[in-house]
């Protein structure tokens, strides 16, 4: 049996492939798996940056055996087990934690470089060496971004930061198969076969965003994501596809209801069904908790689920703002921004998709023209915020690449409706930054 983790925030999941087709088992967003023994780990990223904790799933064949909050650990990327501790990667941190079975954190290696250089992504052990990939060794915050398509990903040894492979596009899942590396090169829609010198030994193109690799005695197992344009006709239908091991011809294809696939391993029958259960090992309380759902549920009809974040009238994106703009600046640093956000609006704010709301800013030079749109860093709110109540939160801004003095907006953004100070100027505050080189 296949195990598939979806990655997309709004349409993510965990899915099973066997002879019968693929089956959802959840719809969590998941940022890896490794199977070790009879223990399958999962972990799911937190997205919230100034406070994170992201989630470690231990599973048997029984359900959810263990459960550890990795306090300080955000936007994981994948997890790799070990005797009496696994390895968690951050792109975030741009290192690579060590969470002993008693919780306890360490971290193992990190890069000299700013917040998300590198990406960091997938994890790999050959013969008790560590392996990585990253989308390039750069010193600046996302630099990766500017040109998806460049060779600046790079497959490293760990921790001596040792580069074993150069050339690669956003690389992911690096596997060692037949004496040769197998290497997800997402950017360009590509499985690639690298020899030791580096040079290409096989390689195919896909029709999507390539992420998620798996292999057993036959057959290679290759994720193609939907968001990452599989499918023109905008449909959120991921696929697996399974080539012949030795000639990667198609053997079969099966559709994934996931934006986005991220990881695939192969699981005995058992850890499968243990994943499947989940939570749900102890029958009398599942049972009571079933009951208490049901009761709950019986007469109330809400006018909207707090926790889905629809679309809201421009009418009640209304919002006192309060935070005091930093005088000066570095170029290429993320700073963070202490704010008090009161709802002065009539419904629930909630940082939930399909639109969001969630804390943002925008930079204008001195001419009034927006300088960085679409690398301004959004931050969830810490929580659901009625109306009429009010929290302390921080909002997470990246400076602009050059020297100079800018005008700095912060304030909310309900994504795909409306930025609140453009509704009304207490919704947000503004004002000059001096942003200077190092």
């Amino acid at each position: 049996m296949i195990l598939i983790s979806g990655s997309n925030p709004n349409s993510g999941g965990f899915f099973v492939l066997d002879a019968s087709g693929v089956t959802t088992i959840d719809r969590l967003h998941t940022h890896g798996l490794a199977v070790r023994g009879e223990r399958l780990y999962r972990v799911m990223a937190c997205q919230e940056h100034t406070r994170p904790a992201s989630d470690l799933l231990v599973y048997d064949a029984a359900g959810v055996r263990r459960f550890d909050r990795l306090d300080g650990v955000g936007d994981a990327h994948d997890v790799l087990a070990r005797d009496g501790y696994v390895l968690i990667s951050s792109s975030m941190a741009n290192a690579v934690y060590a969470i002993r079975d008693d919780g306890e954190k360490t971290t193992f290696w990190q890069a000299p470089a700013p917040e998300d250089a590198w990406h960091l992504n997938s994890l790999l052990d050959v013969d008790g060496e560590l392996y990585a990939t990253a989308f390039g060794l750069f010193d600046r915050h996302r630099a990766w971004s500017q040109d998806p398509l460049a060779p600046s990903g790079v497959l490293l040894r760990l921790p001596s930061e040792e580069v074993v492979l150069r050339g690669l596009t956003q690389p992911h899942n690096p596997r060692r198969l037949d004496g040769a590396w197998l290497v997800c090169n997402s950017a360009r829609k590509e499985l690639t076969a690298y020899d030791d010198r580096g040079a290409v030994v096989q390689s195919r193109e896909f029709a999507g965003y390539t992420r998620g690799l798996a292999f057993d005695d036959d057959h290679l197992y290759v994720g193609e994501s939907a968001s990452r344009h599989l499918n023109r006709d905008g449909s959120q239908t991921s696929r697996v596809t399974i080539l012949e091991r030795s000639s990667w011809s198609v053997v079969d294809e099966y559709e994934v209801d996931a934006a986005e696939i991220y990881d695939i391993v192969p699981v005995p029958s058992a850890l499968a069904a243990g994943a499947a259960i989940g939570f749900r090992t102890n029958a009398t309380r599942v049972e009571q908790e079933d009951q208490l759902a049901m009761f709950a549920a019986v007469g109330v009809t809400p006018r909207r689920l707090w926790a889905v974040g629809d679309s809201l009238p421009v009418s009640s994106l209304r919002a006192a703002f309060e935070a005091k703009i930093p005088p000066a600046a570095f170029v290429n640093e993320v700073i963070v921004l202490p704010c008090r956000v009161s709802n002065t609006g009539d419904a629930i704010f909630v940082s939930a998709p399909p639109h969001p709301i969630q804390l943002c800013y925008r930079w204008f030079d001195s001419s009034g023209l927006r300088v960085g749109a679409g690398e301004w860093i959004h931050t969830p709110l810490p929580r659901a915020l009625p109306p009429g109540e009010v929290i302390e939160a921080a909002v997470r801004i990246a400076t602009p690449p050059k020297a100079g003095t800018y005008t700095l907006a912060v304030t909310l953004l309900q994504e795909g409706v409306a930025w609140f100070d453009d509704l009304s100027p207490a919704g947000g505050v503004r004002g000059p930054v001096v942003v200077s080189a190092r």
